[in-house]
């Protein structure tokens, strides 16, 4: 299915949304879901949907989209809850919290980065990677 450039522009609007939802300093997962968290996992899940993952992407066939989240546990808490039992293309979805670093061998396929000490050096490792990343705040800062 081919997208036009007018047909992108909801899409673009919602990243756009999406980045300018600037995030408080890292939450606590045991926190209760607030409307932006619940706002934000919704789009991080709806990005997703626009991208063609080839099967190269895959570790085997039915493997899960793994979605990464960096520097908001409570984030990949509210997430992990939105994206239970949704399906990306057919395939399931799982989310990981990530700490400091990439594992290499646990590749992310989207990467949210929120504002923190650690999203450059996440970005700069997921860099050369097939990583759909998506950033909370502007980029650069933090």
């Amino acid at each position: 299915m081919a997208l036009s450039f007018a047909a992108a522009r909801p899409s673009r609007r919602a990243v756009l949304c999406l980045l300018m939802l600037a995030g408080a300093a890292q939450a606590r997962p045991d926190l209760p879901a607030t409307p932006e968290r619940k706002l934000k996992a919704a789009y991080i899940y709806r990005v997703a949907t626009f991208v063609a993952w080839p099967d190269a992407a895959f570790a085997r066939p039915g493997a899960p989209l793994l979605v990464g989240v960096a520097g908001d546990d409570a984030l990949a808490a509210e997430a992990a809850r939105f994206m239970d039992g949704r399906l990306v293309h057919g395939r399931p979805l799982a989310v990981v919290r990530i700490d400091r670093r990439l594992d290499p061998h646990a590749m992310p396929h989207v990467l949210f980065g929120a504002a923190s000490p650690a999203r450059g050096r996440l970005l700069d490792a997921a860099h050369c990677q097939p990583v759909l990343t998506v950033c909370d705040g502007a980029p650069g800062h933090g």
